[in-house]
């Protein structure tokens, strides 16, 4: 039997995890508990806020997909990681940063591409409705003038709990604390100790931390979806 793995992910990115999960012989079923809503006010300051900018934090994929810039500037436009890189330079962007390994905040700290900014420079963090604090506050401890474009935000999304039903005992990959939230937040009673017994897979520290205070207890960590995938057939066939 085919086995199946939740993809707690909005629309915007199911299809390279659909076709991960194929490609490893796992059936991905998507279950996103959010949707991506683009936030039309912030997206009109935009243009006005890159022209400003000396460089430019993109915080996901979604991110570069939303602002739909034509990225025909010349300012550096910084990746979390190489996903997100993949979709700037896919977009025209031809200056790109992202960190060699690891997909966050502490990562992008470490990138050389700040000792070369102007030691007043304005950054633009183009994010979601908050986040990115530890960055920003690392960014205006060199000096550096922190802008923020909030063009999208995360809203509740119901999922399909009669398809849950169904399912005899599927994995789940999580890669944001918050999609583990709303989706904890949406479980009807009769289903959350079969929920919280099933096997999480994720990618980062913090997102398995809060998968621990929401009674999770079993939580692979892997650096990707084909990793954490791979992680759990063997977990399985240990069973």
């Amino acid at each position: 039997m085919t086995q199946q793995v939740l993809l707690l992910r909005p629309q915007q990115r199911l299809a390279d995890d659909l076709v991960t999960c194929a490609a490893a012989g796992w059936q991905g079923v998507p279950f996103s508990p959010m949707a991506i809503e683009a936030q039309p006010d912030a997206l009109a300051q935009l243009p006005a806020q890159i022209a400003a900018a000396d460089a430019v934090f993109w915080v996901s994929p979604t991110a570069v997909e939303t602002a739909a810039w034509d990225f025909s500037d010349t300012l550096p436009h910084i990746a979390v990681g190489a996903t997100t890189a993949r979709v700037l330079q896919a977009a025209g962007a031809a200056q790109v940063y992202c960190p060699d390994a690891g997909q966050d905040s502490e990562a992008v700290m470490q990138l050389p591409i700040w000792d070369s900014l102007p030691a007043t420079a304005t950054v633009l963090i183009v994010r979601g409705c908050g986040g990115r604090e530890a960055l920003a506050q690392f960014l205006r401890g060199r000096g550096f003038n922190v802008v923020f474009a909030e063009i999208y935000r995360r809203i509740p999304q119901a999922v399909d709990w009669a398809l849950f039903q169904t399912l005899p005992s599927p994995c789940v990959w999580v890669t944001s604390a918050q999609a583990a939230h709303m989706l904890f937040a949406q479980t009807p009673a009769p289903l959350m100790q079969k929920l919280k017994s099933l096997l999480y897979l994720t990618h980062h520290p913090r997102i398995a931390a809060a998968l621990q205070t929401q009674g999770i207890t079993r939580i692979q960590q892997a650096a990707d979806l084909t990793q954490a995938l791979c992680a759990a057939h063997k977990c399985a066939d240990n069973v």
